[in-house]
């Protein structure tokens, strides 16, 4: 997941300029650029399913957003991409209840099942090769893919500092993996600091950016505001409600708010910063992005 190598559709591209002469932080894109298909089944909150249709036995729509999210990944000289993202919503209730009016939720097994069956479709009719469910159906933080921290990372432009926070156990998979979202921009970057605690590998992250870009690794209790801000460090595994909970808010809250959890915002040590990139914040971004579509 997330390697500079990889493929979808045999299409693969290069980055060609990371920004132009002119130095206004633009960024030009192959015509040729890795294309990633994704996934994603949420919830629509405060909705019924169609009347007159069994939603159960037709199935839910697989849908894809018009517009690609555009990314940069990798070590050397870094990959281009642009993410493609399907989509399946689940309404939040089946029906009304004849007599009284109450919203009545769907069974747990029949809307996994409804969900299971989307996510095989968008895998073999449009190649997603990436998936995600809501958390209230038992998805993980886990399955966050590295290239949707990406498109985050890149949402943030135009930046020439950058803050990054690492687990306290981190190993070579979480050093690779923040190199992976740094590298495209450091050939531009005056600052790079770790907030946080220290971890194993925080000495070969100031070892590489000195050897290979010339820049000095800062360290910071929290992170300092203003900063585009990469948070990897572990957040909840797995956060599950029950589906039909209003806990989501009115009007299609976000999945990551829904059963009465909620993202942690900035969170401890912060200093405050809205910027904050994490598979937490991912999660909302892409839920947010597949409800309001062009909007996001």
């Amino acid at each position: 997941m997330g390697q500079a190598g990889s493929e979808s559709g045999g299409v693969r591209g290069r980055l060609l300029n990371l920004w132009n002469r002119a130095g206004d932080s633009s960024i030009c894109f192959s015509m040729e650029a890795n294309y990633l298909n994704l996934f994603y089944a949420g919830i629509l909150y405060g909705q019924y399913s169609e009347t007159g249709k069994k939603l159960a036995a037709t199935g839910l729509a697989v849908k894809k957003l018009g517009r690609e999210f555009p990314y940069l990944l990798g070590k050397g000289r870094g990959a281009a991409g642009k993410m493609l993202i399907y989509y399946a919503l689940l309404p939040q209730y089946s029906k009304k209840a004849r007599f009284s009016g109450k919203p009545v939720g769907w069974k747990r097994d029949t809307a996994i099942k409804m969900l299971e069956r989307a996510e095989q479709r968008a895998a073999v009719e449009w190649g997603c090769r990436e998936q995600i469910m809501a958390p209230e159906f038992e998805g993980t933080l886990a399955r966050i893919p590295l290239e949707l921290l990406a498109v985050c990372l890149y949402r943030r432009r135009p930046f020439d500092r950058l803050c990054i926070s690492l687990p306290g156990d981190a190993g070579e998979y979480d050093l690779e993996q923040a190199l992976e979202l740094m590298t495209p921009y450091l050939p531009r970057m005056r600052q790079v600091v770790l907030a946080g605690g220290e971890s194993p590998m925080a000495e070969r992250l100031e070892t590489y950016l000195y050897e290979e870009f010339g820049i000095i690794l800062m360290r910071e209790a929290k992170a300092p505001r203003g900063l585009p801000w990469v948070d990897l460090r572990d957040e909840e595994d797995s956060l599950e409600g029950d589906i039909g909970e209003t806990a989501g808010g009115a009007g299609g809250g976000s999945g990551a708010g829904a059963g009465g959890k909620s993202g942690r915002g900035a969170g401890p040590g912060s200093n405050g910063n809205s910027g904050r990139i994490s598979r937490m914040e991912a999660l909302k971004f892409l839920d947010t992005a597949v409800k309001n579509g062009y909007n996001t």
